[in-house]
């Protein structure tokens, strides 16, 4: 599922002949935008973005992706050149690129309209040594068992 259409893009680029631009076109350079935006917080929430199990963009996400989306096809249309436009290709990208890692180190968060958090990943959590079970000598416990281990070469 793309996070924005076609329609939003057309619109959102000011191009005086958006209707030129085709069908295919304008799929691929979506599906590049949410391709860098999956590869962005996909550390951080659960892809497809989900609220209880239910698929839904988040409006940010969507206008997010319509920025990118516009950028990919300026630079397109204008090459480096267009930098020094209004319309230039590297603001938008920086802008969004700059939101989007604010979202991946979780200083913005993804909310429905009702302020639910988005789904997160749920990351393994690393088990420290040695725990009351492992210094245990009569413990039943599998140390094997914990998962990954975070161990030091130095003792203090």
């Amino acid at each position: 599922m793309a996070y924005t259409t076609e329609a939003a893009v057309r619109a959102a680029t000011g191009f005086s002949n958006a209707t030129n631009i085709t069908t295919g076109t304008m799929t691929v350079y979506i599906a590049d935008a949410d391709s860098v935006i999956n590869s962005k917080i996909g550390d951080v929430y659960a892809l497809p973005l989900t609220v209880g199990g239910v698929a839904s963009t988040p409006d940010i996400i969507e206008m997010l992706s319509r920025h990118i989306t516009t950028a990919l096809l300026y630079f397109n249309e204008y090459g480096e050149e267009s930098e020094n436009l209004d319309k230039g290709f590297d603001k938008k990208m920086k802008w969004a690129m700059g939101i989007l890692e604010d979202i991946r180190k979780r200083i913005t968060k993804l909310r429905n309209s009702s302020g639910t958090e988005y789904d997160r990943v749920s990351l393994q959590v690393p088990v420290f040594k040695p725990t009351n079970d492992s210094s245990d000598p009569d413990s039943t416990a599998d140390d094997n068992d914990d998962g990954p281990q975070l161990t030091m070469n130095k003792q203090f």
